[in-house]
């Protein structure tokens, strides 16, 4: 199996300053983080792939690093409302997750550790900009 030269490390080099960025606005502002956050982790797989010349298992492999500094901007947002130790449930049972499929590079072992932490943040977002006297 050959491996397929990158392209464009222009293209990477962006994609991983705007995921960074997006993870560091969840911090400022969670609502309009987290949407530029979604936005950025759902499209960077076209630019990596296509544009940048990265085959699917050196995206996955970058988009998982990357995914943790999300997961680590969504911590220190949600730590200030929760319990950090309750926290760190949901964020080790996908760190586990993301290790096991580091190491056998089967996108099904992703299935059996769904992002419940992300999910979660989600949740937390929508209820806590548009109700702030829902829950708190």
């Amino acid at each position: 199996m050959s491996k397929k030269k990158v392209k464009n490390t222009s293209i990477v080099i962006t994609v991983i300053i705007l995921r960074t960025f997006s993870s560091v606005l969840i911090v400022i502002n969670p609502l309009l983080g987290l949407i530029i956050y979604l936005i950025f982790d759902h499209f960077d797989a076209y630019f990596l792939e296509y544009k940048a010349g990265l085959n699917l298992n050196e995206y996955q492999q970058l988009d998982k690093k990357l995914d943790w500094l999300g997961i680590g901007a969504m911590f220190i947002v949600l730590r200030n409302y929760y319990s950090p130790c309750l926290l760190l449930i949901p964020i080790g049972y996908r760190l586990i997750g993301q290790i096991l499929f580091m190491v056998n590079r089967k996108q099904s072992t992703l299935i059996y550790f769904p992002n419940f932490f992300e999910a979660f943040f989600v949740w937390f977002v929508f209820f806590r900009s548009f109700d702030t006297n829902y829950f708190w």
